[in-house]
């Protein structure tokens, strides 16, 4: 098994800018254990993200607000990236910094732009 470092990770997050990020997590015994992180590496990347309703994102994401909550249908996985990536880059912005803040992260548009 390979992986980052934390250290390695954590300079490639300062480089790299996302527009979105997934966070799909079907119903089971382990995801229902799991953490919300992937909150929080899908903000460190610059990006907004769409994660799956139910645990471990509910009550973690504000739907419309820090990112988008989703039943587990693929096809309203699809319209959410759609919706997503047709919205304004203002409401983009708005709902990645509403993460950022929730995240408790001092980051601000110049350090994590998002693309247009």
């Amino acid at each position: 098994m390979s992986g980052k470092k934390w250290a390695d990770y954590k300079e490639y997050a300062e480089h790299v800018h996302y527009q979105l990020g997934l966070a799909p997590c079907f119903d089971s015994a382990f995801n229902r254990a799991r953490s919300h992180t992937k909150l929080f590496d899908i903000t460190r990347v610059g990006a907004v993200g769409i994660y799956s309703e139910g645990l471990p994102y509910q009550g973690k994401v504000i739907d419309g607000q820090t990112g988008l909550l989703v039943p587990n249908d693929s096809r309203l996985w699809i319209e959410a990236i759609s919706k997503l990536l047709e919205a304004p880059l203002a409401t983009r912005q708005a709902m990645y910094l509403n993460a950022v803040q929730w995240c408790g992260e001092d980051a601000t548009l110049s350090e994590h732009q998002l693309p247009s």
